[in-house]
């Protein structure tokens, strides 16, 4: 690369010569043969398809993250002490973050 190239992400900056002078290339481009050289060497100028999660464990994963697991601690204390109104209404309250965390 010339000199004036710090990083490969300034080749926009260069005059149109000394980039395709850098880039092993022409005004009219590559050739059939360069094409094929390339593809054999680097492989198709193709992006991999990443396989995504189901939405459903997005979803369940609003309820399992820390604060929503030290509310489920507290729902369960809750329970042990004999306040199921208040576990119920902690339970609400995870369900109901989660709804808004999903939606967001």
């Amino acid at each position: 690369m010339p000199e004036e190239f710090q990083e490969p992400s300034d080749i926009w900056q260069a005059a149109a010569a000394d980039a395709y002078t850098t880039l092993g290339s022409g005004e009219a481009g590559l050739t059939y043969t360069e094409v094929e050289a390339s593809r054999t060497a680097y492989g198709t100028n193709e992006l991999d398809t990443v396989r995504k999660s189901p939405i459903i464990w997005k979803f369940l994963g609003n309820f399992y993250h820390l604060m929503a697991l030290l509310l489920w601690a507290a729902a369960i204390l809750a329970f042990v002490a004999d306040e199921p109104e208040l576990a119920w209404t902690i339970i609400a309250v995870i369900a109901i973050n989660a709804v808004f965390s999903f939606s967001q």
